[in-house]
């Protein structure tokens, strides 16, 4: 496991612990929080959103380094 993927994960651990119950997820147009959502909500989208940086970044190197061309360019 890369130690990129470990601080998301240490990251998502230390905003379950450290947020409060009830947290707004949502602003309208005035800056006025208009959804709540339970703080776990929060750490899943914060989770889900690092895999899924952390994923593409992967498949872009995967794809770089493993891709050899099959003549020169010219």
């Amino acid at each position: 496991m890369s130690n990129t993927l470990k601080a998301s994960m240490i990251e998502t651990i230390t905003a379950l612990v450290l947020c409060p119950s009830n947290m707004a997820i949502h602003f309208g147009a005035g800056g006025d929080p208009n959804c709540w959502a339970p703080a776990y909500v929060n750490a899943l989208i914060m989770s889900g959103t690092n895999i899924l940086i952390f994923a593409s970044f992967w498949i872009v190197k995967f794809m770089l380094v493993f891709r050899v061309p099959k003549e020169p360019f010219r």
